[in-house]
């Protein structure tokens, strides 16, 4: 589901950016940030979205799920860099002006899951202090970008819930190995 909403904002952004500037290719990547920070630099004059943390929304109840479960309501933070080399740092404030204006208008975010069943989720602009934001681009390996972090809630996580066709995972190039006994 949450990397669902994330590729949903992702393509959401990318076109309102292609149409704000009349860019040719997109420019917003779903990707984790690396620690040692040099990572970053193949995503040069790009929008990088990555997930930051996770929590159980404890503000917001969840109802009975489909297989007789509490729904859990998730808390996530992401954060939006625009990384953009030195010489180009006058286009990113540019396009960091772009992401304000785009997420202005997202405080409720529908996530259509299928024609039959969609969800709002909020998006809330998060204000770090100096010293969060030292943190956490310093666990990113310490290379500052301009960059906006969001905290998005109301996220149903519900054990009984049908899968959908973007929920399936593709590659197997890892095995889980299940050690619970």
């Amino acid at each position: 589901m949450i990397n669902y909403i994330l590729e949903e904002i992702c393509a959401d952004l990318n076109e309102f950016l292609r149409l704000r500037y009349s860019l040719t290719d997109d420019i917003v990547v779903l990707t984790p940030v690396r620690k040692d920070g040099s990572e970053l630099s193949i995503y040069n004059n790009k929008v990088v979205v990555t997930a930051i943390s996770f929590e159980r929304d404890k503000d917001r109840k969840g109802e009975q799920g489909k297989a007789g479960y509490e729904k859990y309501m998730l808390l996530m933070r992401f954060m939006v860099a625009v990384v953009f080399d030195e010489k180009n740092y006058n286009q990113s404030l540019l396009i960091f002006w772009g992401l304000l204006e785009y997420f202005q208008t997202k405080s409720n975010y529908v996530v259509s899951i299928n024609e039959d069943e969609e969800f709002s989720v909020k998006i809330d602009f998060e204000n770090p202090s100096f010293q969060d934001l030292s943190n956490i681009w310093g666990l990113f390996g310490g290379s500052y970008y301009p960059s906006l972090i969001f905290k998005l809630t109301n996220i149903p996580v519900d054990a009984g819930e049908e899968e959908f066709e973007s929920g399936k995972i593709t590659s197997t190039s890892f095995k889980i190995k299940n050690k619970i006994k």
